[in-house]
């Protein structure tokens, strides 16, 4: 028996609407089946244009229809090929975007924090004295946030696409900030205990 094909494709590739040639209609059953017959078989037109109530013109017209399909579907494009590379094209266009993110999001959590300052003065008979404190504010959680949601999303991006996937140019910089942040340069503890006093008569 002749393999079934898959069924027709579209002729306009559902991922970037790219215009693909146009994929001929299978023929019918009925159609495979007198070709399988007359080609396979060996059966003479004559015979086979009887049992379907057809004329042997009819059935020869048929058996070169389907012979033109079988030679057009051999050729034809790998729509299914093409959709997938499309699909990855798409994810490597999502995970540049996702390493932005989480390259901007790294940057801002391991940037130099900010000092608050803050003074207190107190007056007495012996004079004003300052107390001056200051305090290394936290990174901002929001931006933590974002780089664990991204981290995850790139995850799950490069699983899909494999481990053949090309190293991202955004990867070494990235890395960078990674180690940066996770080893405590520009993200020490804050430091609570910086106090000076000064004393000034009045």
């Amino acid at each position: 028996m002749i393999a079934k094909s898959n069924e027709n494709r579209r002729s306009l590739s559902p991922s970037y609407g790219t215009l693909l040639p146009r994929a001929r209609r299978r023929p019918s059953a009925r159609n495979m089946q007198i070709y399988e017959d007359v080609r396979v078989e060996g059966e003479r037109q004559e015979d086979v244009a009887a049992r379907h109530s057809l004329t042997q013109q009819r059935v020869s017209e048929i058996c070169s229809q389907v012979e033109k399909w079988r030679q057009w579907q051999a050729s034809a494009p790998d729509y299914e090929a093409i959709e997938a590379s499309e699909l990855r094209l798409r994810l490597l266009a999502a995970r540049q975007r996702e390493e932005t993110v989480l390259l901007l999001a790294l940057k801002q959590a391991a940037a130099e924090r900010e000092t608050l300052v803050t003074e207190r003065r107190l007056t007495t008979a012996q004079g004003t004295q300052v107390t001056r404190t200051e305090k290394v504010l936290p990174t901002n959680p929001a931006w933590l946030r974002i780089v664990q949601s991204a981290s995850q999303t790139l995850t799950r991006m490069n699983a899909k696409l494999g481990v053949d996937v090309q190293t991202s140019a955004l990867a070494e910089e990235i890395d960078r900030l990674w180690a940066e942040l996770l080893g405590g340069t520009n993200a020490a503890t804050p430091n609570e205990g910086a106090n000076s006093c000064t004393s000034c008569g009045d």
